[in-house]
């Protein structure tokens, strides 16, 4: 089963026998690109048969992910999209499908892992940070969206005209920076602290201290160890709640 989720910038995927990943790979991607570059990240994999896909992307990146996958393996695809319910888990959004699936798998994954009968918390900080809370019951309350680190500091390139910074995030940022990259990336990943801790607050206060959270993304390691709570850290969270629906839709 070849397992592949598709975001903004990036690709992840992952080959499973069902019970759990044998390998997992990911790459940044261009879309115009994507064809190329699905030769050189895929290249090594042999052709798979059972093929599930998420997507958050362009229409137009779906599709050629799909052409290539015709044209290579000859093989069927599963496009996973959000639904109203996956198990006990009920979808909060009042147009069910307008949720990222993304955020859907996310919670799926979560809610399939923690403890049974208590809150959980999804963070995922990628391109965007979002946040989503489940109750106790399963159902979904609901959640936020708020810029990712890169987009806050691009945020402050395009709007200003002094203000120029590497593509890449740093590795270390200090507290206070003595330059204007650090000074823009501190500022970004302080805000982004910032938010997570006051937001993580208010879901305790109203769900309970019981509340357990879950965090994924690219940038979820820089920021972990700046947050005042604790976190189980899935970077799989997403492909694991594909896996979980593909294999319920077998069964």
């Amino acid at each position: 089963m070849f397992l592949v989720d598709i975001g903004n910038s990036r690709i992840k995927w992952a080959v499973s026998d069902g019970d759990g990943f044998t390998s997992i790979g990911e790459a940044e991607y261009v879309a115009k690109e994507l064809d190329v570059q699905l030769d050189v990240m895929l290249n090594s994999l042999e052709k798979q048969s059972t093929i599930a896909v998420s997507s958050v992307a362009a229409p137009r990146v779906i599709k050629a992910f799909v052409s290539w996958v015709e044209g290579r393996w000859q093989s069927d695809i599963q496009i996973v999209k959000t639904t109203q319910q996956q198990g006990s888990l009920i979808n909060g959004y009042v147009n069910p499908e307008c949720l990222g699936v993304d955020r859907w798998l996310a919670m799926i994954a979560a809610t399939d892992a923690g403890s049974i009968g208590v809150p959980v918390c999804v963070i995922d900080c990628g391109s965007a940070i979002t946040i989503d809370a489940v109750n106790s019951d399963g159902g979904h309350l609901g959640g936020m969206i708020v810029p990712g680190l890169s987009m806050m500091r691009n945020a402050l390139v395009k709007g200003t005209s002094g203000i120029r910074l590497k593509d890449e995030l740093p590795a270390e940022v200090s507290l206070l920076a003595r330059d204007t990259e650090g000074a823009v990336t501190g500022g970004a990943l302080y805000a982004a602290v910032s938010m997570l801790d006051r937001m993580c607050s208010d879901i305790v206060a109203s769900l309970g201290s019981r509340t357990q959270f879950f965090i994924t993304g690219g940038d979820a390691p820089m920021l972990i160890p700046l947050l005042d709570n604790e976190f189980e850290y899935d970077a799989n969270l997403v492909l694991n709640g594909l896996l979980r629906v593909i294999t319920e839709m077998e069964n």
